[in-house]
């Protein structure tokens, strides 16, 4: 999806970015071709799920073993954990893209010292 997102807006830069936009004409400009085109991806995506979906039972994702204790051995239970971070939308205006993601690399590295396994 992500992969979907930035192409879709690399895109939307090279057909409608106008030479002098203020950031709010492009802002506006590419929220109004987004709402336009989320109905007509809906059906594509949808689609490409299903064939992934199926893809993932056609290889067999169970064993027999697996199908006789009626649970799937190699499962593993996870965690994730997402953080909102108050301003940082904000600041990512105001500093370099480098220094914010220094920052970010900080945080990330932070969360990670103060995590016990198995996390």
């Amino acid at each position: 999806m992500a992969r979907l997102a930035a192409t879709t807006a690399a895109a939307f830069v090279e057909a409608f970015l106008e030479p002098a936009d203020s950031e709010d004409e492009v802002a506006e400009r590419f929220a109004t071709h987004a709402e336009q085109l989320a109905p007509a991806i809906d059906p594509v995506l949808r689609a490409a799920y299903k064939q992934h979906l199926a893809e993932s039972v056609r290889r067999g994702m169970l064993s027999p073993a697996d199908r006789e204790a009626g649970e799937a051995g190699g499962a593993q239970e996870i965690t994730v954990c997402f953080v909102d971070m108050v301003g940082f939308t904000r600041l990512g205006a105001e500093i370099e893209a480098r220094e914010l993601g220094s920052l970010a690399s900080k945080l990330a590295e932070l969360a990670t010292e103060v995590t016990e396994p198995p996390v």
